[in-house]
């Protein structure tokens, strides 16, 4: 399955929305309007709202899940990966391993600056992140994701050379949920990413 026709079969219209809330069509047109909902236009101009961010809206505003999102199919049970990486051989680890399962879907940003824009454009469930990269450190990466509250469910894992005790500290306490150590194994890197996974 392509990464356009999962994104495409989890796309709602302004009028399944509606529905879903109880509420008009104008309403969501309002929470749209208010950069409440992100959402997206078709080529006619018409909103469509990806579901992750339909349910993240719901999420943050304390509105109830609509049971037919409690059942997920299989598809829907697929997990977005971002590796923030620039090491080229690195990457490749990561990505052949992840693909062996095939749970994961991946996009790779090669610098901190690139992972923002890639952040909010893939909107992952779990980074892969590095801590020395060129222009915008890992860091500074992980203050910004957590800085946003809507991101308090997305899973960081560290991929670093970074041995000093007192900075794998500092990165779990900006809020990494885990630190994997280079050079990395591709059977102890799934174990780590499953784990993150299953808190989904």
């Amino acid at each position: 399955m392509t990464e356009g026709t999962k994104m495409r079969s989890q796309l709602l219209t302004t009028g399944e929305i509606a529905k879903y809330c109880q509420v008009s069509q104008r309403a969501v047109y309002q929470w749209i309007s208010a950069g409440k909902m992100k959402s997206y236009k078709t080529p006619g101009s018409h909103s469509r709202v990806n579901r992750e961010d339909f349910l993240s809206f719901l999420r943050s505003y304390h509105m109830a899940i609509p049971q037919e999102f409690h059942a997920q199919s299989p598809e829907e049970k697929w997990l977005r990966v971002l590796i923030v990486e620039d090491d080229r051989g690195i990457v490749k680890v990561i990505q052949n391993t992840l693909a062996s399962s095939e749970r994961f879907l991946t996009k790779v940003a090669y610098d901190g600056f690139n992972a923002g824009l890639l952040f909010s454009q893939f909107r992952p469930d779990i980074v892969t992140l590095d801590l020395r990269m060129p222009m915008v450190d890992g860091f500074e990466v992980c203050a910004q994701i957590r800085k946003d509250p809507a991101n308090k469910d997305v899973k960081i894992l560290v991929i670093s050379d970074v041995d000093d005790p007192q900075e794998q500290k500092r990165i779990l306490q900006m809020g990494a949920d885990d630190l994997l150590v280079k050079p990395i194994s591709s059977a102890e890197l799934m174990k780590r990413v499953e784990r993150l996974a299953a808190l989904y």
